[in-house]
């Protein structure tokens, strides 16, 4: 008698120890680490806000010149004087930029010619902003121009397409992460830097309920590439993808007066 409540015991254990480790697919491994690990690399538990500010230039999507096969895609004209400013808590994304009107393709629409703008684009600066799941654009000075519903989503879906955005929205309900690891030669051989092979991580979240987005992290914990696919109301399906480069392991956030939220 002495004997009979040890086999319940020994039962009971065998059943508990297994379930307290999860076990993934071939190749898949816990996301929530590479997540912390990416988050701790540039403080995104401390920043709510941020601003983007610089220079750069608008291209053409399409096909590259003919036989170029190391160049980026046509350039258009520079971009100046950028600015963009995004608060992920409210969804919101108020970006700033000059660029010469008059660069829209002719179209049976607007006329023949690359002269005088078109009926989205006549002054130098422009605004685009997108609050929640509405938003808009702004010609200059002139009156809010509502954005259609389609592309307003795409308009918040690419809020969250940077480093502390995703991993933000990695927390949100329904994202569902998941990670597996890779070989990854990473793309800069059109440069001339051709790199070994790199092990990489990429954690892939569900955005808007409809959006798969990957992220790839880097052996030194930093998010350095973020990829989805879109349908593009003038473009169909669409990939769309943000690459970082040169990452210091350091953040430093910038805050706009113009910004209460901030």
């Amino acid at each position: 008698m002495a004997r009979t409540p040890l086999a319940p015991i020994s039962l009971l254990l065998a059943l508990v120890t297994p379930a307290g480790a999860q076990e993934f697919p071939p190749g898949y491994v816990d996301p929530e680490p590479l997540l912390a690990a990416a988050a701790a690399e540039i403080g995104e538990a401390n920043l709510r806000c941020i601003t983007f500010s610089g220079t750069g230039y608008g291209g053409a999507v399409g096909q590259t010149f003919e036989n170029a096969v190391n160049v980026d895609w046509p350039r258009i004209d520079r971009l100046a004087n950028y600015t963009r400013v995004i608060d992920w808590g409210s969804g919101t994304s108020i970006e700033t930029f000059e660029r010469r009107a008059g660069l829209n393709p002719a179209s049976w629409k607007y006329g023949l010619g690359w002269q005088g703008g078109t009926s989205t684009q006549r002054a130098t600066r422009q605004t685009h902003v997108v609050n929640g799941r509405h938003a808009w654009h702004i010609d200059g000075d002139g009156e809010p121009v509502a954005v259609p519903p389609e592309l307003a989503e795409l308009y918040q879906l690419d809020l969250w397409l940077n480093p502390h955005g995703f991993l933000k929205a990695a927390r949100l309900p329904g994202a569902n992460p998941v990670a597996f690891w890779r070989w990854e030669q990473i793309e800069k051989g059109r440069d001339g830097n051709v790199v070994a092979p790199e092990k990489v991580h990429v954690v892939a979240i569900t955005m808007l309920g409809k959006y798969r987005v990957d992220a790839t992290i880097n052996s030194r914990n930093q998010i350095q590439r973020i990829k989805t696919a879109v349908s593009e109301p003038a473009l169909g399906d669409f990939n769309v993808e943000h690459e970082s480069t040169g990452c210091s392991g350091s953040t430093t956030s910038s805050r706009s007066s113009t910004w209460p939220a901030c």
